[in-house]
């Protein structure tokens, strides 16, 4: 912390990239794509990967007994799907029921692709501000790979959220977050 009590922008960003280096986010994200791929259309008709945080997978489930059934082969599922990766990102998987977020039959096929043109266009112009030349093309890769996620997830039917506009693979206005924290929406859910 500086003498001011602030820390620069570029020093935040500079910490915040030097945990990205090596794209473990982007594949946390990616590894959600090859869900059906790895376990077959049986599984995955009755499941839905929600998110990879900090290699653990957590999956909703049509009910408890997949729920069940599917942690005694967690294993086996969390090796295919490292090996699917090429890389060891998985260390556990957590099944419980829940919702499923499906798309629909007539959605595009997933394709795995390098950020476009445009979005290492919009990268370059945003991270040219920052001075420091190494933050600049750290800042900039990350930014390409958000913004070629944030293109394959809106492919996939996921909206902006009305309220804080983040993407989300729900069919509501808002994300599970924002309505869960704003009272407009608590009070129309109560009533």
């Amino acid at each position: 912390m500086s003498r001011s009590g602030f820390i620069s922008v570029e020093k935040v960003i500079s910490r915040l990239l030097g945990n990205l280096k090596d794209k473990r986010r982007l594949r946390e994200e990616l590894i959600l794509f090859v869900w059906e791929e790895v376990v077959g259309k049986g599984v995955s008709r009755n499941t839905s990967p929600q998110r990879v945080i900090s290699g653990i997978m957590t999956v909703n489930t049509n009910g408890s007994t997949w729920a069940q059934e599917l942690s005694l082969q967690k294993e086996e599922i969390r090796k295919r799907l490292n090996e699917r990766i090429g890389f060891a990102l998985i260390t556990d998987i957590r099944f419980r029921a829940g919702a499923l977020y499906k798309e629909s039959e007539n959605s595009p096929p997933i394709k795995y692709s390098d950020p476009e043109e445009k979005e290492r266009q919009t990268a370059q112009e945003i991270s040219a501000v920052i001075e420091d030349r190494l933050v600049a093309e750290s800042f900039g890769r990350f930014l390409e790979h958000e913004l070629c996620r944030q293109r394959i997830r809106r492919d996939h039917g996921w909206v902006k959220c009305n309220c804080c506009g983040a993407l989300h693979a729900g069919k509501e206005e808002m994300c599970v977050i924002c309505r869960k924290t704003s009272p407009s929406y608590r009070d129309i859910e109560s009533s």
